[in-house]
């Protein structure tokens, strides 16, 4: 047997811009995929636990978290609410890890989703924990249902320092996995597309698609369902195409 055919194929290098915190279970999933996770967190979710925990004594008939970093900032918060809701499957791990039980989650991770799934909410009060960076759809789409919502920004999402650094010393990559509109305005700011057509770009959902295309980054595919395991079967699927 000839030398070079003990050597196996260079892996499939794939970027992964999640904060750190939320990063482990796709770099997990990406080895077990045979590909090499190359980290390179866009976003650090700074917590801000007293404004969440002053507005959750207020006391809610629901909340409605959308992502684990919401989940998170709720850790000093004991009143509990007669019913929660939670964006996805990841946000409602993260709450029950949290001892946080969760009775709905809509079959699909979007706004218009999670609003049928709550269903009539006239006159409950709703607690909204978010991001600073959260588009008001939410909130909008909630008070049309006719709840009194609480909106709290629960963490701020910020640019973690030395990300040009690290990006253009990891860059090229293979694959690009994106899965949040902040993430593909920042790699696009330090990294200027239009990038080589090696670099297929994922995205998890519609509307992290659609900041990446508003920034020129061609998305070669968006997951559906939008969720991480959506974001993995996508990944497999392209693989093998």
């Amino acid at each position: 047997m000839a030398d070079e055919d003990l050597i196996s194929p260079p892996k499939l290098r794939a970027l992964i811009t999640r904060a750190a915190d939320d990063a482990k279970p796709l770099c997990e999933a990406l080895r077990a995929r045979g590909l090499e996770p190359v980290l390179v967190p866009l976003i650090h979710k700074v917590p801000d636990l007293e404004a969440v925990a002053e507005v959750a004594a207020r006391g809610h008939d629901g909340w409605v978290l959308t992502s684990p970093a919401a989940v998170r900032a709720l850790r000093e918060v004991r009143v509990r609410p007669a019913w929660v809701a939670a964006i996805g499957p990841a946000t409602r791990r993260a709450a029950e890890d949290q001892g946080i039980a969760v009775d709905r989650v809509p079959p699909r991770a979007l706004r218009e989703a999670m609003i049928e799934a709550l269903g009539e909410l006239r006159g409950q009060r709703v607690l909204y924990p978010k991001s600073d960076r959260a588009p008001p759809g939410l909130s909008e789409a909630l008070r049309a249902s006719g709840a009194r919502v609480d909106e709290v920004v629960a963490y701020r999402n910020v640019e973690p320092l030395g990300v040009a650094r690290a990006l253009r010393a990891v860059w090229p990559v293979d694959l690009v996995l994106l899965l949040s509109g902040s993430a593909a305005r920042r790699l696009a700011a330090h990294i200027p597309p239009p990038w080589e057509d090696r670099v297929r770009v994922l995205a998890i959902g519609p509307s992290t698609e659609e900041a990446a295309r508003a920034q020129r980054i061609r998305v070669d595919a968006v997951a559906d369902p939008h969720t991480l395991s959506g974001l993995l079967s996508l990944l497999e699927a392209q693989l093998i195409g």
